[in-house]
């Protein structure tokens, strides 16, 4: 599966000389919870700086009561953008995560163009869809060998010799030939001995 199928989010750039207030506007109004910080000073191209988050903001500037109209985007982004090719697999992108502590991934081409966003959670429900289907395809196989294979049936006894025939026990008085069927009394029930102490 390739990881662009996950990628359900938009992306929404900010520069990275953005306030922090323009930011949180941003998110708000695009009902994001992360943009990708970007420079636009280098070359024609935006410069891809990393992503910045609603958690960044609350933990590091509203928790530390910075002023969020005169910081800046770019002073939250920190280290080279985490980023995973389209063709890695589940696996290696929750590896990747794991490796940075993040929960957020960018998504690459084979050019190395930006793509999209793949979250933790998007990842979480790519994987449970995998296990859903392995356990319908273990059910469907259940219920496959029920239908070709049908109920077992046990095969008839073979007669007993005729001189053991006559020595066969009699049929109880009510016809049926099954075993008695034992009934546990709870202690005290007339008749029943008294347990020893």
């Amino acid at each position: 599966m390739s990881l662009t199928r996950l990628c359900r989010h938009p992306l929404v750039a900010v520069d990275d000389t953005a306030t922090l207030a323009d930011a949180a506007r941003l998110m708000r109004t695009q009902h994001v919870g992360a943009l990708v910080v970007v420079n636009r000073q280098e070359g024609p191209h935006p410069h891809v700086l990393g992503l910045v988050t609603d958690r960044d903001l609350a933990v590091e500037v509203l928790a530390r009561d910075l002023p969020p109209g005169q910081l800046h985007v770019g002073a939250l982004v920190g280290g080279a953008p985490v980023v995973v090719p389209a063709q890695a697999s589940l696996g290696e992108a929750a590896h990747a995560m794991r490796e940075a502590g993040v929960r957020r991934l960018l998504v690459v081409n084979e050019e190395h163009a930006l793509v999209g966003l793949v979250s933790a959670d998007d990842l979480l429900e790519a994987m449970a869809g995998e296990l859903t289907e392995l356990a319908q395809a273990l059910r469907s196989g259940l219920l496959r060998e029920t239908q070709e294979r049908g109920p077992l049936t046990a095969a008839a006894p073979p007669s007993p010799p005729a001189s053991q025939a006559a020595a066969a026990p009699s049929p109880s008085p009510t016809g049926s030939t099954a075993p008695r069927r034992v009934v546990f009394k709870p202690w005290g029930t007339p008749g029943m001995p008294a347990p020893e102490l």
